[in-house]
């Protein structure tokens, strides 16, 4: 008996299989090559370009990641040069001048406008992302976890230089789904102000929209591991 379930159960693979080439070579046959290279132009804005100034012109990043020990040693050796560190800075004023165009600045540091998937768009998250310096990586960090479905709160440390406030500022300025927080705290790190941070971030997201499913809270140093699809 259980000979003829499992001689069905091939007979049953085979189909679909066959079913599916059909299909593919339906399409190969049949689609527009105008269309093919529609699709493929309408996401092409999105491929990376070095515009952040990245150490890529001097590591071999290929071999940092694949742990070749002479490509790893050479970036350790280039750490320890100032003139290297400072080679990547973007300057906060850049970001000033930048926004005053957000249609340009957005599509020029590769934001999504559009959520990239129907599961995504159903399931917006809701973000607390708490900054003392360094606009930079803030910028990056929010580049890596934007998606418009999703909502993000921005706290900036009381303390921090006005250069950075006015940066942070102008950026989420760009975004209808990116908000600074009604009332910002001077953090003391590993203090309770930290977490009154996230706490007034909450609050805001909370009484601003109740469309967001969950919450993730960020510090301006995170970086994410996972998509947005896999959170």
């Amino acid at each position: 008996m259980w000979l003829l379930r499992l001689g069905s159960q091939r007979r049953y693979l085979k189909l679909i299989v066959g079913l599916a080439s059909l299909w593919m070579l339906y399409l190969a046959t049949h689609l527009d090559t105008s269309t093919v290279s529609g699709l493929i132009h309408s996401y092409s804005w999105l491929e990376y370009t070095n515009d952040d100034g990245g150490p890529e012109k001097v590591c071999d990043c290929s071999g940092i990641i694949q742990g070749k020990q002479e490509s790893l040693e050479q970036a350790k050796l280039l750490t320890l040069t100032k003139k290297f560190r400072k080679s990547a800075l973007i300057p906060n004023e850049f970001y000033i001048n930048e926004t005053r165009d957000c249609r340009r600045f957005k599509s020029r540091r590769k934001y999504i406008t559009f959520p990239l998937s129907k599961e995504e768009e159903d399931f917006p998250l809701a973000y607390s992302m708490v900054v003392h310096h360094k606009v930079q990586n803030f910028e990056r960090l929010l580049r890596a976890i934007y998606a418009p479905q999703n909502i993000y709160c921005v706290h900036v440390d009381k303390k921090s230089a006005q250069s950075v406030t006015s940066a942070i500022q102008a950026i989420t300025s760009c975004f209808p789904n990116v908000f600074m927080v009604s009332e910002a705290v001077s953090v003391v790190y590993a203090g309770w102000s930290r977490v009154q941070a996230d706490l007034n971030c909450m609050a805001d997201l909370y009484y601003g929209s109740a469309k967001w499913k969950y919450f993730i809270n960020l510090c301006g140093q995170d970086f994410p591991l996972k998509t947005n699809l896999e959170m």
